[in-house]
């Protein structure tokens, strides 16, 4: 892209863009056409800068950096002092970056801003597309874990499921006093450079380890809050399809999917501009347990959210986990605007199996077996005593193996049940642990590996790949 335009208030405050919304008007330039995403900014970006929230800039430098030329617009209709953050633009490090700052007062001070970026801007590279993976794991024998070698265990496989912070805790990223809350790193993106932070509901999207954007709150169409008085309903893990179509975010008590991957821009005569508008397909998922002691509240009810369903992206497709009671929260189209209100369906009453939708919310099929989870496309399952991979997109099921948490007692019978498995003689190695002494391991969870095909079965003191 060539120029864009950006209020960076409006990455904090989805759906309303007031500030961009104002520079455009301003400028005489009307957003139409197509909206296209990037995580990269344009080569020439005229940033808005409120002169009173000087942290927006701090937060943004990084990924403002990767431009060619910023120009900064000094909001100080509120606040005038530029002086602040001038010194800021010229402190950004690694890597700074070419900087002019525009300050605000008046309409008219915005007159020659076009002009200027026009002449700033300089041809562009093509950009390479990037590879997706699709790797498939070897299955693996079950290896005993400390919080060492869980940790190296997810070093290895790239990413792990936060439920389990509380054997392997994730890195915190500490800012200083006044800028931004302690934030957890959530996951990284197997594909591109984006990792997503965020504690108690909250979501951040991040570009070479920079701020990039929020996850809209948007209830009853998004997460949760602290429920139950303790819960904080930290976000769990996100898995973004790697043609950009659209993701999911895991949080502890529910889902939240959208086609809408920031940044988003729409031209505007020779310029974009970045565009916050709302997804129609954006959903929120939960699950009810018919054993919770809130089972008996309405759905509407924040305490009602037990936990967050299994699910799967697939190319403009989604599975869904239908173990216990589900429901899918959507927007009303008659509520455009942030209100209380939401369409709360129930997709099923407990040991449904599961169910594939369209990012439409249309149904497309239903299937047996319980649904473990999955990065992209290839589902994990267990069915009639079985592993299985399925391909969302055309149903094919590969078998894996048994299912079997056993672990010989001995430990000698067990490294042959393990030599079995790194063969691949999955089913001789169940054959041995039914020839022997066993105990059998409680699962934690199932946990998805990003860029992979594969799951990692957590039980109490042991992982395995399959």
């Amino acid at each position: 892209m060539g120029i864009g335009i950006i209020a960076l208030a409006d990455t904090l405050s989805r759906w309303e863009t007031v500030k961009t919304a104002e520079v455009t008007r301003i400028l005489g330039l009307e957003p139409s056409g197509p909206v296209r995403q990037s995580f990269e900014p344009p080569r020439v970006v005229i940033a808005v800068v409120d002169s009173a929230h000087p942290e927006h800039m701090r937060w943004s430098g990084p990924w403002l950096a990767r431009a060619a030329h910023v120009i900064l617009v000094n909001d100080v209709r509120s606040l005038a002092n530029d002086q602040e953050l001038t010194e800021i633009a010229v402190a950004i490090d690694p890597p700074p970056f070419a900087a002019e700052v525009v300050t605000w007062r008046h309409d008219a001070d915005l007159a020659n801003l076009v002009s200027r970026a026009k002449e700033l801007d300089q041809p562009e590279l093509e950009t390479p597309v990037p590879v997706i993976p699709d790797r498939e794991l070897p299955s693996g024998p079950w290896i005993l874990y400390s919080e060492r070698a869980l940790m190296h265990t997810a070093q290895y496989v790239d990413q792990f499921d936060f439920e389990l912070r509380a054997v392997a805790p994730g890195d915190f990223v500490r800012f200083a006093r006044g800028e931004r809350p302690v934030a957890r790193i959530v996951n990284r993106d197997p594909v591109r450079p984006v990792r997503w932070t965020g504690h108690r509901m909250s979501l951040a999207w991040e570009f070479h380890d920079s701020y990039l954007d929020a996850l809209q709150h948007d209830y009853p169409c998004g997460p949760a809050k602290k429920l139950y008085g303790y819960s904080n309903n930290d976000p769990v893990q996100v898995c973004m399809s790697p043609t950009l179509e659209g993701f999911l975010a895991r949080f502890e008590h529910d889902v939240t999917f959208s086609t809408h991957i920031p940044m988003r821009w729409q031209r505007a005569g020779d310029l974009d501009v970045a565009v916050f508008l709302r997804d129609p397909r954006r959903a929120a998922f939960f699950a009810r347990d018919p054993a919770h002691a809130y089972y008996d509240l309405a759905p509407e009810e924040e305490d009602a959210r037990t936990e967050a369903p299994v699910m799967v992206l697939g190319p403009q497709l989604y599975a869904v986990d239908l173990r216990l009671q589900v429901w899918r929260v959507t927007r009303p189209a008659d509520h455009p605007e942030p209100s209380p209100a939401g369409d709360f369906v129930k997709l099923s009453d407990p040991d449904q199996g599961y169910a594939v939708y369209t990012f439409d919310h249309v149904l497309v099929r239903r299937g047996t077996g319980r649904l473990l989870g999955g990065w992209y496309r290839h589902a994990t399952l267990e069915d009639d005593g079985q592993y299985w991979r399925e391909d969302l997109e055309t149903g094919v099921r590969t078998r894996l193996g048994p299912i079997d948490l056993r672990r010989c007692a001995d430990q000698e019978h067990e490294e042959v049940a393990r030599d079995a498995i790194l063969e691949g003689r999955v089913d001789d190695a169940a054959r041995i642990r039914d020839s022997h002494p066993t105990e059998t391991a409680t699962v934690v969870g199932y946990l998805a590996i990003p860029g992979t095909r594969n799951m990692l079965i957590v039980t109490e003191s042991s992982i395995r790949v399959i």
